[in-house]
C-alpha cells in the first residue's frame, strides 16, 4: 500500500470518527461551553471545518496559506455544521486523491519559515489537531449529559447521511 493510500485510510477513518461524535449535538447544544473563555460547541465545530479547509489546501494548493482557515461557516444550525463537516470530508479526500504522490514529500511552510515540513507531515499535524478538538467535543458532550460514542468502533461513510441526534 502506498503512503498516499495509508494517509487516505487514516484521514477517512479519523474524520468520520469526528463526524460520529458531532452528530450528538443538536441546535440546543450549539451555545454550550464547558468553561468561561472556551469556544462554544458551534465555534468548535466551525473551527474543525475551517481546519479541514486548510488541510484540503495543503493537499491541493501549490503554496497553502493560513488564510485558508478563514472560511465562512454557518454556526446557527447543527444540520448546517454537520453538512459542512461532510463536505470538507469529501473535499479533503478528493484533494488527496487528485494530488501526485510525490507531492507528499514536498516541503511547505504555510505558518512561516520556522514551520517548514513536508505536506505529509503537515497533513498528520492537521489530523492531530482535529483529534485534539474531537477530545474537546467529548468533554462538551459529557457537560451536556451525553455519553460520547465509541470512537474506535468501525465507521463508514454512511454516517455522513444520518441526521443529528441531539
Amino acid at each position: 500500500m502506498s503512503t498516499k493510500d495509508k494517509l487516505r485510510n487514516k484521514l477517512a477513518t479519523e474524520l468520520l470518527r469526528t463526524h460520529r461524535l458531532a452528530r450528538l449535538f443538536g441546535d440546543k447544544e450549539l451555545s454550550l461551553t464547558p468553561a468561561a473563555g472556551s469556544m462554544s460547541c458551534a465555534e468548535l465545530l466551525a473551527h474543525i471545518v475551517a481546519s479541514r479547509h486548510f488541510l484540503r489546501g495543503v493537499l491541493s494548493e501549490t503554496e497553502p496559506r493560513v488564510e485558508l482557515f478563514k472560511v465562512p461557516v454557518r454556526k446557527d444550525s447543527a444540520a448546517a455544521l454537520l453538512g459542512a463537516l461532510a463536505d470538507t470530508y469529501r473535499e479533503v479526500l478528493a484533494a488527496l486523491d487528485n494530488m501526485p504522490e510525490a507531492w507528499l514529500e514536498t516541503i511547505i511552510a504555510p505558518f512561516g519559515p520556522d514551520w517548514q515540513m513536508s505536506r505529509f507531515d503537515m497533513a498528520l499535524l492537521m489530523l492531530e489537531h482535529e483529534i485534539h478538538h474531537r477530545g474537546q467535543l467529548s468533554v462538551y458532550a459529557r457537560v451536556a449529559g451525553m455519553a460520547p460514542p465509541d470512537l474506535y468502533a468501525p465507521v463508514s461513510e454512511e454516517i455522513l447521511e444520518e441526521t443529528p441526534r441531539g
